[in-house]
């Protein structure tokens, strides 16, 4: 996307009232609005790095020639003010005051009486109190760094910030300082939380580390360990990138070969082995960050039955209407950012008062790891499996409906859960075609 063509979309939604171009049937409910007994009016202030320049000189935002740069920041902007004209059209109360992150020198440019200032974080969170109040509805929504964030969260008296993107936020000493993206070690963690249910599911079958001396395994074996799980449940194997993985430790077991490595050809290596082992019995346990790699083989990942955790949905295009509030509300196709965007206008407002609760969006998943004086985190991961025969199949139940079907429309039982299954598929099948290009 052009640097015109992200001025047209962006100057589209600084125009008052933009609303979504929906039918009655299609506005956004999803219960945001149903756990509130009154419709509370919000303020929030989205503060993101759009990288603004006026080629006429005018230090304004309603000026026709600013020019947004930053594409990243247009495209999520774009989604989170489509979630929140349509959550408006739903009779929430949500008004937006838009800042501009300057992330070069960590200053805000704010509107202030027609004119543009630049406000150091200690101004700008000043100004922020000012304009709060008494609001306790009150929140900051970025910026995207985290250490920014965390210098706002410092100077806070109270105002809520959510930080949407960064998965390095310390939130420690910080109580006002939300972190809506999964933590680093989110996957780890899930995978070893999986690898302990599979177990109490078959007690007979065996989980392998390949023990390559990283510090995730720590990760994994603390993980397990936190979920009672037993380390005399783990099989540590030898493993270098240039040695072999014996087939012996398979024997007659249900095996998970579990690689934590963040290493593309370290993966494609240990896929390149295992196929001499025996599929029924094997599974391999990876990071989702490897797989969009083009340098892993399709063919060997088609053949290869995976498990894999991620911190992004899958399923998100069998969401037709919320596809096409986006579309119709931005003039543009939505992308990540446009969805993370619309992901962020929901969670933000289901939490009025600025305490987060588990939440599942349409593009993330949202539990939260507390303590008292601290921050949250969001420690949520997805688990997904595959195999040639299932194709993608998620190990985990949605419970909010995003597809917004009739029952007649998706079928009950196993033809609904087919339905999903194709739409799993039909993204496995876009990664292998970035493959084959």
């Amino acid at each position: 996307m052009g640097v015109k063509e992200i001025f047209a979309c962006f100057s589209l939604l600084l125009t008052t009232g933009l609303h979504a171009q929906l039918n009655a049937t299609d506005s956004v409910e999803f219960g945001v609005s149903d756990s509130l007994e009154l419709t509370i009016p919000q303020t929030w202030i989205v503060a993101l790095p759009f990288e603004s320049s006026n080629i006429d000189g005018e230090n304004a935002w309603q000026s026709t020639t600013l020019v947004f740069k930053n594409s990243m920041a247009v495209q999520f902007y774009a989604g989170l003010r489509a979630g929140v004209d349509s959550l408006n059209e739903s009779g929430e109360q949500i008004h937006l005051v838009l800042v501009e992150h300057v992330e070069s020198d960590n200053t805000y440019r704010v509107e202030q009486g027609g004119d543009i200032l630049a406000l150091n974080s200690e101004s700008f969170m000043a100004w922020a109190q000012m304009l709060a109040g008494k609001d306790s509805t009150f929140k900051i929504i970025g910026p995207f760094r985290g250490q920014s964030s965390e210098l706002l969260a410092d100077l806070s008296w109270g105002i809520p910030i959510v930080n949407p993107l960064s998965r390095s936020v310390n939130t420690v000493g910080r109580p006002y300082l939300i972190a809506a993206a999964p933590d680093r070690n989110a996957e780890i963690r899930q995978l070893a939380r999986w690898a302990f249910h599979q177990k109490v599911v078959d007690p007979t079958s065996q989980t392998v580390i390949l023990n390559d001396g990283g510090q995730n395994i720590d990760l994994f074996m603390q993980a397990y360990l936190e979920n009672w799980g037993d380390s005399s449940d783990i099989v540590l194997h030898p493993f270098s990138t240039d040695g072999t993985i014996s087939r012996s430790i398979v024997g007659n077991k249900q095996t998970r070969i579990v690689s934590l490595s963040d290493k593309v050809l370290v993966t494609a290596k240990i896929l390149n082995q295992l196929r001499t082992f025996p599929h029924d019995k094997t599974e391999l346990w990876v990071l989702g960050s490897l797989l969009t790699s083009t340098s892993l083989d399709a063919n060997q990942l088609m053949r290869q039955p995976l498990v894999w955790t991620q911190i992004e949905r899958l399923d998100y295009p069998s969401f037709q209407r919320l596809n096409r509030l986006l579309l119709n509300s931005t003039g543009c196709t939505p992308g990540r950012w446009e969805w993370l965007g619309l992901d962020m206008a929901f969670l933000s407002a289901s939490m009025p008062y600025g305490k987060p609760v588990a939440f599942e969006g349409p593009k993330r998943v949202y539990s939260w790891s507390h303590s008292t004086d601290d921050g949250f985190v969001n420690t949520s991961a997805l688990i997904y499996a595959y195999d040639s025969e299932s194709g993608v199949v998620p190990m985990w139940f949605p419970w909010v409906d995003y597809v917004g079907k009739s029952q007649e429309e998706v079928g009950i039982g196993q033809e609904g859960n087919e339905q999903e299954l194709e739409s799993a598929n039909y993204e496995l099948m876009e990664i292998q075609e970035n493959y084959d290009q």
